[in-house]
């Protein structure tokens, strides 16, 4: 059996114990022995805006904790996901980039990535760009209706950008979705597909993934969780009063 086939089922797990064990499950914080930490920016696009704010922002914390809770079953480690969210009503140039390739109600999936990369391609940016529309994913071949699309496979090196469909009664299944395109977009450095790994290789996603550059358009770029901190200059000694 594929792997996509346990990761349905593990989430049918979750989803069978009820939102209350979501709601125990503690995300620990990001500097606790052995976890990593990705960052994520979730670009919501035009359909988000004032109205709907507060729905949109509950969906995208559902996915969030939703994803790290099934990432750690599979690894044996913690993923903190560390998200910003914009919108790209205030974004312009972005948004005029991104309009000939939407024909509603459909989104042009690889044009799309394109653009995000070469948007952010000289800009400071998140390990992960997700473009969350309500456009259809469909390529007209394998994916009808997707909940989610990505190609890239360089998560660590130079980030990717992802699509994600915004399906506001289904934030488990887009959780699930989030999960595979990141474990899909790790790079040459890991043999084979992380999800494939056998358990005594797992560190091998770890390491992997800890060399993520963690970058952020909006602070700057964190430290690993094993990295000890610069040792601070000693203070510089009283000046001699003035006479």
């Amino acid at each position: 059996m594929n792997s996509l086939y346990w990761s349905s089922c593990l989430w049918l797990c979750f989803w069978c114990t009820g939102v209350e064990s979501l709601s125990k499950f503690h995300i620990r914080p990001r500097d606790q022995y052995g976890e990593v930490t990705l960052t994520i920016n979730y670009l919501l696009d035009e359909f988000a805006d004032t109205n709907n704010k507060q729905a949109v922002d509950w969906w995208l914390q559902q996915v969030t904790r939703e994803t790290q809770i099934l990432f750690h079953p599979f690894f044996g480690f913690s993923l903190n996901l560390e998200s910003t969210t914009t919108y790209l009503v205030n974004k312009t140039d972005l948004l005029s980039q991104l309009k000939p390739h939407k024909k509603s109600p459909f989104l042009r999936l690889d044009e799309a990535i394109n653009t995000l990369t070469n948007y952010f391609s000289d800009k400071g940016h998140a390990d992960i760009i997700c473009l969350v529309t309500n456009l259809t994913l469909n390529d007209g071949d394998d994916i009808r209706k997707g909940h989610g699309y990505s190609t890239q496979k360089t998560l660590c090196e130079s980030g990717v950008s992802i699509l994600l469909a915004y399906a506001p009664d289904q934030p488990g299944w887009s959780a699930n979705r989030l999960l595979r395109m990141i474990m899909d977009s790790i790079g040459p450095d890991v043999d084979q597909h992380a999800l494939n790994l056998p358990v005594d290789q797992h560190s091998k996603v770890k390491e992997y993934l800890r060399t993520c550059k963690n970058g952020r358009e909006d602070i700057p770029t964190p430290s690993h969780p094993d990295e000890q901190p610069p040792t601070p200059r000693p203070p510089e000694p009283p000046s001699e009063p003035e006479n």
